[in-house]
This record gives structure tokens, C-alpha cells and sequence, in this order.
């Protein structure tokens, strides 16, 4: 898990509930089923304390959970209605992830 500031207070967050992270400049907001907490630090950072082999940068602005992805099309995964884009850098790591070479 990890502790997220939320309106003025610190909101834990466990890992598995987040299905992927998204960069906006200096904020990253994380996704998870129910809600989304913004951060103000770079992606790079949010992927390290994530620390886990589940989470996949997919593009320069997104993590992913490897295990949400429902859908793979050319240049994007789906994670239910949620389309992620595919950088053209990370769609062969990707593939062999996800067994599909």
C-alpha cells in the first residue's frame, strides 16, 4: 500500500486497487476502481513506490496493472472501458509480458 494525500489528509491506498497511472506534467493521477488521487510528483517516482512486477510503463504518461488488461489492440490495452494508449517504444516489452510474441 501507499499513503496518498487526499483533501488535507493521508489516504492509504493498496497497490492491487490501482489499475493504472496517468502523467499529466509535474501530477500523476492514480485509478482505481472507485475513485482517483492525484499526486504531485513524476511518474518515475510513482512506478518506484508501486514497486511491483504487476505495473508495466506502457507509454511515457501511463502505468499500467498488467493483470487488468482486458484487450490488446495495435496501439492501445484496454482495461474494461478504459483505453490506455501504447507508446511504439514499449508495444514489443509489452508483448512478451504478455505471452503474446
Amino acid at each position: 500500500s501507499l499513503f496518498v494525500r487526499d483533501k488535507g489528509r493521508l489516504v492509504k491506498v493498496l497497490i492491487d486497487d490501482v489499475m493504472y497511472a496517468e502523467a499529466d506534467g509535474n501530477y500523476v493521477t492514480l485509478h482505481t476502481a472507485i475513485r482517483r488521487y492525484v499526486l504531485t510528483c513524476p511518474l518515475s517516482t510513482v512506478e518506484e513506490k508501486l514497486g511491483s512486477p504487476w505495473f508495466m510503463r506502457v507509454h511515457r504518461g501511463f502505468l499500467v496493472d498488467l493483470r487488468r488488461i482486458t484487450g490488446v489492440e495495435e496501439k492501445r490495452v484496454l482495461l474494461g472501458t478504459v483505453a490506455v494508449p501504447v507508446g511504439r517504444t514499449h508495444r514489443e516489452l509489452l508483448k512478451k509480458r504478455l505471452d503474446l510474441t
